[in-house]
């Protein structure tokens, strides 16, 4: 999760999501033969809040995600999902292959074990 801060970091600090962070998380994908997880969240959300005390904090579900995702969160109160996407709720988690394909679009919280069988489910 130590990688997420880092990508997160320009985020925190400047607010507006820059499409430099997704093309260079798309170039970072595409060199490690990852896929891209986006996370469309809100700070008054509970269950974006919930999510990340629970399932995304779960040490299987970081190893996970470290192996085989690069993990953006992006506060769609402020800013709009890359390539125009859409989402429909928060939280949503949007999987993008490193050739900007959508590979599948998950709406709502999940708990652990369910979760990662969604992550298992796009890595395969």
């Amino acid at each position: 999760m130590r990688r997420l801060a880092l990508v997160l970091l320009p985020l925190l600090l400047f607010g507006a999501f820059d499409q430099k962070i997704f093309e260079e998380a798309l170039q970072r994908a595409k060199k490690e033969q990852k896929i891209i997880l986006l996370e469309a969240t809100s700070p008054q959300c509970h269950y974006c809040q919930w999510m990340e005390r629970t399932t995304l904090a779960d040490p299987e579900v970081q190893k996970i995600l470290d192996k085989h995702f690069i993990f953006l969160q992006i506060d769609v109160t402020k800013e709009s999902l890359p390539l125009g996407l859409e989402w429909s709720m928060t939280p949503s988690f949007i999987f993008i292959s490193s050739d900007k394909k959508v590979l599948k679009k998950i709406p709502g919280a999940w708990k652990k074990e369910d979760f990662l069988t969604i992550l298992r489910e796009v890595i395969r």
